[in-house]
């Protein structure tokens, strides 16, 4: 089982995100960053534009090269098991030496996203698994 995000706007149910939507767009950011907070619930990572919990917020924020910056109405061309399957909860793990060399990996050729990319190590989130046990 996948494990989705779902975003909650304050005074309004959660949702599923949508794999064509900007996370920041839809909390109506107007310069490229946020403070939203997230919490892992029920198999969904819930990212909020307030506190659900105790938990701290986090600052999101565009990369110059994030591909939803980009997006053109061409969008709507994508195939339907695309644009409705959600958005799954993934993690990384930045591991720094004691030299201040960091660990990447190499993306396989064989892929279809982001083939040969040098990423850091990590993967998705699976059911009931949390951000900790992932990572390790």
């Amino acid at each position: 089982m996948r494990v989705l995000v779902k975003l909650h706007k304050k005074d309004f149910n959660p949702k599923l995100a949508e794999f064509s939507e900007c996370i920041l767009s839809y909390f109506e950011s107007t310069d490229g960053t946020a403070n939203l907070y997230i919490e892992l619930k029920d198999n969904y990572l819930i990212v909020s534009n307030f506190s659900l919990t105790e938990h701290d917020k986090v600052v999101i924020k565009h990369s110059t090269c994030c591909p939803m910056l980009h997006l053109n109405p061409d969008i709507v061309s994508l195939p339907k098991e695309i644009s409705t399957r959600g958005v799954d909860v993934g993690v990384a793990i930045l591991v720094e030496s004691s030299d201040g060399k960091i660990l990447l990996s190499r993306r396989p050729l064989h892929l279809r996203i982001f083939p040969g990319v040098w990423v850091p190590p990590g993967g998705h989130i699976e059911e009931n698994e949390t951000v900790s046990t992932q990572v390790i």
